[in-house]
C-alpha cells in the first residue's frame, strides 16, 4: 500500500501521522466502534517533504556548548518547542514503527548537512545518477549510445541544478521548453551546450587537421606502415572526402579529452595553452590510445604544436 506524503506537508504538518500507528502496529484501524483489518500488507511511504528520513521532523537537540549567547538560548528555545509539538503530534511513534528506509538521491548533488542532523562529504556522483536517469528515460540498452547532440549531451550532467528536481530533468530532455529559466539556469545551460562550438567551428581547424594529416604520414612512414592510398598525398593534395576526415578528426579532440577530464581552453595572449585534469597523464595516453581512430597512429604531436600555436 502505498502513500504519499503530502499529508505531512503544509499548513498542517504530520497531523496523519497519528492515524497511521494503529494500522502501521496492528493490520487494522478504528472507525467509531467497527474495526476494520487491513491484513497482511507493506506500508511504503514515499514522498518530497524532507530529502532524507534524517530530516524528517526537527533536527536533535544537541548540547549546548559552556559558554551561550542569549541568541543561541533562544534558538535552543524555539527547537524545544518544535520537538515538543512533534512529539505531540506522534512524530517519533511514527518514525520508531518503520521498518526500513531508502534516501533516494535525485538529479541534483547532494546537501552538504541535509537537516542539520547527519555529516556526509561532497557529492561527487550526481552526474552519474544523470546518466544513468538519461539512459533509463531513453530506454537504451547496456552498450547503445546516446543519438542525443553531443552539447547537449554535456550540458546535461554538468549543469549545477535542476530547479524541479527529475521534473525539470525529464522535461529538458523530452523537448527544451521556451521558458528554460524554469527548470535550469538559463545562461549557465547554455554556456555548458555551446562550450565546444568555439573550438569546433574555429578556422584554426583547417591547420590542426592539416597537423593530424602529417603527424599520420610521418609515424606510419617512420614504422614503415603501410599508407591508404587516398592519404599518401599530402593535405592539400587530398580530395574533398579525405580533407573532411581529418577535421572530423580534428573536431574530435574536445570529445576525446573529455573522457579523461580534461578540456581545451583558449589561451592567455602569450601564454602557453592550458590543459586542465586531475588524472595522471599515463591514464591519459591509454584513453587516447583507447579511442584513436582506426588506421591512424596513436602520437599527436604536431597536432598539439598547432593546437598551442593557434592559440588554444
Amino acid at each position: 500500500m502505498s502513500w504519499h506524503m503530502s499529508f505531512a506537508n503544509g499548513r498542517h504538518r504530520y497531523r496523519w501521522l497519528k492515524r497511521l500507528l494503529a494500522p502501521m502496529q496492528d493490520g487494522a484501524f478504528q472507525e467509531d466502534r467497527i474495526t476494520h483489518p487491513i491484513g497482511k500488507c507493506i506500508f511504503v511511504f514515499a514522498g518530497g517533504t524532507s530529502e532524507t528520513l534524517e530530516a524528517f521532523g526537527p533536527e536533535e537537540l544537541r548540547p549546548l556548548p559552556k559558554k551561550t549567547s542569549q541568541e543561541m538560548r533562544k534558538q535552543r528555545e524555539k527547537l524545544e518547542e518544535k520537538r515538543n509539538k512533534f512529539a505531540l503530534l506522534k512524530g517519533p511513534d511514527f518514525v520508531s514503527r518503520l521498518q526500513g528506509h531508502l534516501n533516494v538521491l535525485g538529479p541534483n548533488p547532494r546537501k552538504a548537512d541535509p537537516g542539520g542532523q547527519i555529516e556526509c562529504g561532497p557529492d561527487r556522483t550526481y552526474p552519474v545518477r544523470r546518466t544513468l536517469m538519461l539512459r533509463n528515460i531513453l530506454k537504451l540498452k547496456d552498450r547503445a549510445t546516446s543519438p542525443i547532440d553531443s552539447g547537449l549531451l554535456f550540458a546535461l550532467p554538468g549543469v549545477s541544478g535542476y530547479r524541479h528536481g527529475a521534473r525539470s530533468f525529464e522535461k529538458l530532455i523530452a523537448a527544451l521548453p521556451p521558458m528554460l529559466d524554469r527548470d535550469v539556469d538559463a545562461g549557465e545551460f547554455l554556456d555548458l551546450m555551446n562550450a565546444r562550438n568555439a573550438f569546433k567551428t574555429s578556422s584554426d581547424i583547417e591547420n590542426l587537421a592539416a597537423a593530424m594529416h602529417k603527424n599520420y604520414r610521418d609515424r606510419s612512414s617512420a614504422k614503415k606502415r603501410e599508407v591508404e592510398m587516398e592519404f599518401k598525398q599530402s593535405y592539400k593534395q587530398l580530395d574533398s572526402d579525405g580533407k573532411a576526415s581529418n577535421r572530423a578528426a580534428a573536431m574530435r579532440i574536445t570529445e576525446l579529452l573529455e573522457l579523461i577530464n580534461y578540456k581545451v581552453i583558449v589561451s592567455a595572449p602569450r601564454v602557453c595553452s592550458t590543459v586542465r585534469s586531475a588524472l595522471p597523464g599515463r591514464f591519459a595516453t591509454d584513453v587516447a590510445a583507447n579511442h584513436a581512430v582506426p588506421g591512424r597512429a596513436k602520437s599527436n604531436a604536431p597536432c598539439a604544436q598547432a593546437m598551442s600555436g593557434t592559440g588554444w
